[in-house]
């Protein structure tokens, strides 16, 4: 049984305590057994979000318009700041090991997010259709 660990940080804070200064230790994330990928959000908005770890690079693109960087994120310094208008997408040909399936298959998530405005649905991370290709009509139950 493969256990497969991935970590996101994105981020709506926006916080003096944090303006531009890194307060945690990418290394310890960085050095985690089984990480598959961690974005820091560092870029500036209108670019991709890169995957920081050694392996396979994993490129968060914006749908909906630029995703603008903002003060506040314990890696980089900064973080994504979503009005609820757009996301990051990874297609589905170039998900490589974040596709997984069956019935063995393991992911831990870790998320530092934000939510301002509790009265609409937020998605943190996910794919939807897992294992079964592009176009697939997801099923899933609340």
């Amino acid at each position: 049984m493969k256990r497969i660990l991935l970590l996101i940080l994105f981020s709506a804070l926006v916080s003096s305590g944090f303006a531009g200064t890194p307060s945690g230790d990418r290394r310890v994330v960085l050095d985690t057994q089984g990480l598959i990928a961690f974005w820091e959000f560092g870029e500036e908005g209108g670019q991709d979000r890169i995957s920081s770890t050694d392996q396979d690079k994993y490129a968060l693109s914006e749908v909906g318009g630029a995703v603008r960087r903002v003060d506040g994120g314990p890696f980089s310094g900064y973080c994504a700041e979503l009005t609820g208008k757009q996301y990051f997408v990874i297609p589905y040909p170039q998900t490589g090991e974040l596709n997984i399936s069956g019935p063995e298959a393991q992911v831990s998530m870790f998320a530092v997010v934000r939510i301002v405005d509790l009265d609409q649905s937020r998605t943190i991370a996910g794919m939807w259709s897992e294992g079964k290709g592009g176009g697939v009509q997801p099923s899933f139950s609340r």
